[in-house]
């Protein structure tokens, strides 16, 4: 190596490679971790390769890897390994009793990724603590508000429903990034969003329960397969008796879906 300077009891070394001073830090047992300081200058490469060195050794201390990735390539990575299951789940001989990602969770995955790659996706994964997680809320509540052009299929103001689902999935990319010792030791965020908003249904009326055993009625007759026919009077009896308790919460259209 050219031009070698040995600083911190020889663990760090500083060298010139076509003229650039690089850095080589050890890190235990025989690795080591490289990395070009981008001068020609010595006194820059100097501070800019101790600096690198505290951090490293701070790093190591902690039990965080030494070399961070960005919660964007996480994401990325995450997205890929569960489009892989869905094509091993589609491949799968039917009936099986192992669960694969579907397909609609895989949109569900690529959509909510977007709003955490603009988010946080510049952090490195181990950074996305629960302050980062509980910041998410009112950045992610404003975010329509803030664009010109929205697509016709988004919603302005997102429900607490959805705020909930986007946190549990950035908490499955956490736990990905877990097990794949990405956060060393660190331990995993634990905030979580309580929706305020409870969707309450309304009431059954007598119209609406005559609206509801008439259709059933139909619906009975239109087939002439036993069993149908059978499952489908066993659904419009359970509705006779359902007239007795209104005060459950079902829509009409929850019994006439199939």
């Amino acid at each position: 190596m050219d031009d070698e300077i040995r600083l911190e009891g020889g663990k760090l070394v500083l060298f010139r490679r076509n003229g650039i001073w690089q850095a080589r830090i050890a890190i235990g047992n025989r690795r080591y971790l490289w990395k070009s300081l981008k001068t020609a200058n010595e006194a820059e490469a100097t501070r800019a390769a101790t600096k690198l060195f505290h951090r490293t050794e701070h790093k190591l201390e902690e039990g965080l890897p030494v070399q961070s990735r960005s919660l964007s390539s996480v994401l990325e990575e995450y997205e890929t390994y569960r489009e892989n299951d869905h094509k091993i789940g589609k491949a799968a001989k039917r009936g099986s009793s192992i669960k694969h990602t579907s397909h609609f969770m895989v949109r569900q995955i690529k959509r909510v990724s977007k709003f955490w790659n603009e988010y946080a996706g510049k952090k490195s994964v181990e950074a996305v603590d629960d302050k980062v997680l509980r910041d998410y809320i009112p950045w992610r509540k404003v975010y329509y508000h803030k664009k010109k052009d929205i697509h016709p299929n988004a919603k302005l103001n997102p429900t607490d429903k959805t705020l909930q689902w986007e946190l549990m999935l950035i908490k499955m990319v956490l736990k990905y990034a877990k097990d794949r010792n990405y956060l060393g030791n660190k331990p995993l965020p634990t905030f979580t969003f309580t929706p305020k908003t409870k969707r309450i249904r309304l009431h059954f009326t007598a119209n609406e329960f005559r609206t509801l055993r008439s259709a059933l009625r139909r619906w009975v007759d239109s087939t002439d397969n036993p069993n149908r026919k059978a499952s489908r009077q066993l659904l419009h009896d359970s509705a006779r008796e359902l007239r007795k308790f209104s005060s459950l919460a079902l829509p009409v259209e929850a019994y006439c879906t199939r």
